[in-house]
C-alpha cells in the first residue's frame, strides 16, 4: 500500500536507477470536496478532475519509472525476503546480506573487486582515504587496525584499552611490542637483540648478533668445583638426552693449570664426569648438543640449496640487492 506522500516521492525521484513497471491501485470513498480526501489522495483528485468522475473514485495507474532513485527520502526498502533496509536519523540499518560485485553474498558483507591496482596480483576491494589516522575498529577486542596520525607511516595494530601500539608494519620493518611466537622455521638474513645501552640508556642503544650454526645447536655451560680427588659430576637438565645428540665438550681450568683435565665419563643419565684437575679447583665447562626432537628430525636445516630446485628462489635473482637495500 503506497500513500499519496510516497507516491509523490516516486514522481519527484524519477531520475536514475533500475527501470521497472509499477502498478498502483488507488481508491477514494470520501466526498469529492472533503478537504482531507483532497489532500491525502491528491493524485486521484487530479484524475477525477480530468475524467469527470463522481463522488466516489477508483483508479489503477501504471507507471514506467526508474525506481528506486538515488535521491529522496525512504522510510524502508525491501527486496524479496533476504534484504530489508531502514533509515532512522541518518543511520542505515540493514537486515540480511549485502553483496558488492556479487549477486550471491555468503556473508553479511561480501565484496568482489574488479579494479586491479597491481595487474595480476592485487585487486582493490576497500579504500580508506583519509590520509593518516584512518582505522578499522574491533570494539569487542579493544583493537584498532589502520594508519596513525603521529609516528612513522605504516599499518598499526593498536590496543585501545592500554593505549599501546602492539605492532607496526611499514615498507622495511615489522615492530612488535610484546611476545611473538612462530610455529615453524624462522628464516632471516641476520639477527640481533636491540636494547637501551646499559651504561647510557637515555642516549644510546646496544646490539648483539645471534650466534649462528649450520646445525640446530643447543648450548649449556657453567662452573663447578672439583672434589679432593680432582673430580666432579655435572648434572644436566632431565630432558637433555631426549632433546640432544652428538655432544661436544669444553673444559677450562681456573686459577692454575690442569694439564690432565679431561672428561672421565661422557653424558649418561643426563650427567657427565670431569677428572684430572687439582683438588677443590674451579672448572668452567661447556657442552653442546644437536637437537633430535621430532620437529627437528622432520624439519632439518638444509645448509646449501640450488635456487629454483624445491624452493621459491629464482636463479639470477638476489635475496639481498645492494642497489635497493
Amino acid at each position: 500500500m503506497i500513500n499519496s506522500r510516497k507516491l509523490l516521492r516516486i514522481f519527484m525521484n524519477v531520475l536514475t536507477g533500475l527501470k521497472q513497471v509499477i502498478h498502483i491501485h488507488l481508491k477514494i470513498e470520501r466526498d469529492l470536496y472533503d478537504k482531507k480526501a483532497v489532500f491525502t489522495m491528491f493524485p486521484v483528485f487530479c484524475l477525477m478532475l480530468l475524467t469527470g468522475t463522481g463522488v466516489k473514485a477508483e483508479e489503477t495507474i501504471t507507471l514506467t519509472t526508474y525506481y528506486p532513485a538515488p535521491y529522496g527520502e525512504y522510510d524502508s526498502l525491501s527486496v524479496g525476503s533476504d534484504y530489508t533496509a531502514s533509515t532512522t536519523d541518518g543511520t542505515l540499518t540493514v537486515e540480511g546480506r549485502i553483496g558488492i560485485g556479487t549477486a550471491s553474498p555468503n556473508a553479511k558483507l561480501e565484496i568482489v573487486p574488479d579494479t586491479a591496482i597491481v595487474p595480476g596480483m592485487f585487486y582493490e576491494a576497500i579504500r580508506l582515504s583519509h590520509g593518516t589516522g584512518t582505522a578499522i575498529n574491533f570494539p569487542d577486542l579493544n583493537m584498532l587496525l589502520g594508519s596513525c596520525s603521529v609516528g612513522p607511516i605504516g599499518l598499526y595494530w593498536y590496543d585501545t584499552s592500554t593505549a599501546t601500539v602492539l605492532m607496526l608494519l611499514n615498507r622495511t620493518t615489522l615492530i612488535r611490542n610484546g611476545n611473538m611466537q612462530v610455529t615453524g622455521t624462522l628464516t632471516k638474513t641476520a639477527g640481533s637483540f636491540l636494547i637501551d645501552h646499559p651504561l647510557d640508556p637515555e642516549n644510546k642503544i646496544l646490539r648483539h648478533s645471534f650466534v649462528e650454526s649450520p646445525d640446530m645447536k643447543n648450548i649449556y655451560d657453567g662452573t663447578i668445583t672439583l672434589d679432593k680427588n680432582g673430580e666432579a659430576v655435572v648434572i644436566l637438565p632431565d630432558y637433555f638426552e631426549a632433546l640432544n645428540k652428538d655432544f661436544r665438550y669444553q673444559l677450562t681450568a681456573m686459577g692454575a693449570p690442569a694439564p690432565s683435565l679431561h672428561i672421565k665419563d661422557g653424558v649418561k643419565n643426563n650427567s657427565f664426569t670431569i677428572a684430572g684437575g687439582r683438588p677443590n679447583q674451579q672448572i668452567s665447562w661447556q657442552i653442546t648438543g644437536t637437537r633430535c626432537d621430532r620437529y627437528a628430525v622432520k624439519n632439518p636445516i638444509i645448509v646449501e640449496e640450488v635456487k629454483g630446485e624445491g624452493n621459491d628462489y629464482k636463479k639470477g635473482e638476489f635475496l639481498y640487492n645492494e642497489k635497493s637495500s
